[in-house]
């Protein structure tokens, strides 16, 4: 199964991005899915090879789109079920491809 690359970014690369890839990695665990999932600042996103980005609102229109890169804006970090609603189907995505 391909292992996939996973930013949870925000501005400084410590606050939410890290809230988020504490919420990243237990809904992998949940789904059974293997990824390398970092918390990072918004300026350390261009020239890496990454499969999914979890970021904010402002975050996101900042970044753009990148060829190739699923891009995941949630609202509110501290919204479990709108954090889950909103990363869940791209990873249970990701098991389907991995599996082909």
């Amino acid at each position: 199964m391909k292992k996939f690359k996973i930013l949870c970014v925000c501005g400084a690369g410590l606050g939410t991005s890290l809230m988020a890839k504490m919420k990243v990695d237990k809904l992998l665990k949940e789904v059974g899915l293997k990824a390398d999932v970092e918390a990072t600042d918004a300026g350390s996103v261009r020239g890496q090879k990454v499969d999914l980005i979890v970021t904010t609102e402002a975050i996101s229109k900042a970044l753009g789109e990148i060829a190739g890169v699923k891009l995941v804006t949630v609202r509110n970090f501290a919204n479990n079920n709108e954090f889950r609603e909103s990363v869940l189907p791209i990873l249970e995505e990701f098991m389907r491809e991995g599996k082909e």
